[in-house]
């Protein structure tokens, strides 16, 4: 529906086998998009004309990983369950890439927060991230879990935007990369452009409360006090109660001294 002139642009019925989802899934994103009559770039017309996985109990693994992954708190149980879940997706399908990149992303982030800053953990974020790349060397979710790689395991920051600008330069209206050089000017201390940054994160991907929590903490840490609130706030209201962001919201009361509410 075209909702500015109140006009039906497309509709469809489907009857399909549920072992045919992920083809009606392709074909439904192609039908919309030629009626949109979007001109879709090679790596989109890819990405919906192949599914991740023929696997449709490797694909259920994969969707509660990522649920578990998109936890705020991030606590060593909810990352514990993740990487079990994508382990269990790539021994069902051991070709399923975007599984494998998520994988090593989630042994790379028990990593970064000290959860187990082991040499086996890292070597286990590698090896996920080497079998990505082998089976799609040029996939963005495999470039993107690389510069991820760099900057929380190797800590080159210089190596990961160059990683993430790559994708940016190649997939210019994709999210990993504008979140990814979010947080990698942020450490750098440019505030600016984490703020630039920032913006364009939640312009890409409304509606996800993680994405706003993130940009929470690039504006805490910038002392934008009355931006960060307005994230937290966006946040909650996506998802309400949650406990990581209403840590960050009391951590941002507190820093303006506002020490009631951050109480409360």
């Amino acid at each position: 529906v075209d909702a500015a002139a109140d006009r039906h642009v497309w509709a469809e019925s489907y009857e399909r086998s549920a072992n045919d989802i992920f083809a009606v899934e392709s074909e439904i994103a192609q039908s919309v998009a030629s009626a949109l009559r979007i001109r879709l770039s090679g790596d989109e017309r890819r990405g919906i004309s192949r599914p991740p996985t023929a696997n449709p109990e490797a694909y259920e693994h994969y969707l509660r990983a990522r649920a578990a992954a998109e936890r705020t708190t991030r606590t060593e149980a909810e990352i514990r369950a993740a990487i079990d879940a994508y382990s269990a997706a790539v021994r069902l399908d051991p070709s399923f890439t975007i599984a494998w990149a998520q994988l090593s992303r989630r042994h790379a982030n028990f990593f970064s927060l000290a959860y187990d800053r082991s040499d086996e953990r890292v070597n286990l974020a590698r090896a996920a991230l080497e079998e990505a790349t082998r089976l799609a060397p040029d996939s963005l979710d495999v470039r993107a879990a690389h510069g991820y790689f760099q900057f929380v395991v190797d800590g080159d920051l210089a190596a990961a935007e160059r990683t993430y600008r790559a994708i940016e330069d190649r997939a210019p209206g994709t999210i990993e990369p504008a979140a990814g050089l979010a947080q990698i000017t942020r450490e750098l201390g440019q505030m600016d452009r984490m703020k630039d940054y920032s913006r364009r994160v939640v312009a890409l991907d409304p509606l996800n409360h993680y994405r706003h929590s993130i940009v929470c903490q690039d504006y805490l840490t910038s002392r934008e006090f009355e931006l960060a609130l307005q994230s937290c706030k966006r946040a909650l209201e996506l998802l309400p109660g949650d406990a990581g962001i209403l840590v960050i919201e009391a951590t941002i009361y507190q820093a303006r001294g506002a020490l009631e509410e951050a109480r409360a």
